[in-house]
């Protein structure tokens, strides 16, 4: 099926082949990308993730192509040139040789179903050795590769998600989520000193826990904090909050969503409806 895309300066058909090709881990050259969710033609979360997307522009050095108002208006037309009641957008920016290119592509979404958020999901851990360095820049990086890789690996011993410890052994964030975990009611997740994306989901989490008066600590922990935990979670943008429920082949606390997860998620639910 052709869909709509906006690339390098106009509006044109693509094929799915295409589309994989313009993503990132897939690009040539340095830039960051955005994954956003729309339902129903509406984009959630639409300026943190702009203002992200310039942040990483910045950091990056390299100029931005258009002004946000602009990017807005792309990402807007996009997602109506390509209808679904359940969608994920993205806007891509990067530079290539002495080119900056700007592509930004809408598609339909699956979202996970209920009984997985129900239940849970599980995962394995693993270290970014010498990868590190590239990986964990707190940049929503193009440079996408080393994450799919280890994403890929988790899959293949059977988990769902490959959760990611720097050099000194302290965890990082997910191959595709920010990881946060609860214990004796307080809420922990990895500090932006560890290079972790500030994920949009992330940003939300902490503003709405504090909002609502549960403790909450940012910092640097090792593998068993998140072992012994009593309950765990992990976000992005297109999961929202997936209670996360067994790490390395064991049950994290009872081995169901805690109490704190699921009060979260009843709160994002309510927000994305």
């Amino acid at each position: 099926m052709k869909r709509w895309i906006f690339i390098d300066g106009k509006f044109r058909q693509t094929e799915e082949g295409e589309l994989r090709s313009l993503s990132p881990g897939h690009v040539k050259g340095d830039g960051v990308f955005e994954t956003i969710r729309a339902v129903g033609g509406r984009v959630f979360f639409e300026e943190a993730h702009l203002g992200r997307l310039e942040k990483g522009l910045r950091v990056l050095r390299i100029p931005a192509v258009y002004p946000r108002a602009v990017l807005r208006a792309l990402l807007r037309e996009t997602v109506r040139r390509n209808p679904c009641s359940d969608g994920r957008a993205r806007l891509m920016v990067w530079q290539e040789g002495s080119r900056r290119r700007v592509v930004v592509a809408a598609q339909p979404y699956r979202p996970f179903a209920k009984r997985i958020y129900q239940s849970g999901v599980s995962a394995v851990i693993f270290r970014a050795g010498a990868r590190a360095r590239e990986m964990f820049r707190s940049v929503k990086s193009v440079r996408y590769r080393p994450f799919l890789d280890f994403y890929q690996r988790a899959r293949k011993k059977g988990y769902d998600e490959a959760v990611l410890t720097g050099p000194a052994g302290k965890i990082v964030e997910g191959s595709r989520s920010n990881i946060f975990w609860v214990n004796n009611g307080r809420l922990t997740t990895p500090s932006l000193k560890t290079g972790c994306l500030p994920g949009i989901i992330r940003g939300w989490v902490l503003a709405t826990a504090r909002k609502k008066r549960t403790p909450v600590r940012e910092g640097t922990c090792g593998s068993a904090d998140l072992a012994f935990a009593d309950e765990a979670f992990l976000t992005n943008s297109l999961i929202g909050i997936m209670p996360l429920t067994s790490l390395n082949g064991r049950g994290i606390g009872s081995g169901r969503p805690g109490s704190v997860t699921l009060k979260l998620m009843r709160e994002y639910n309510r927000t994305v409806r």
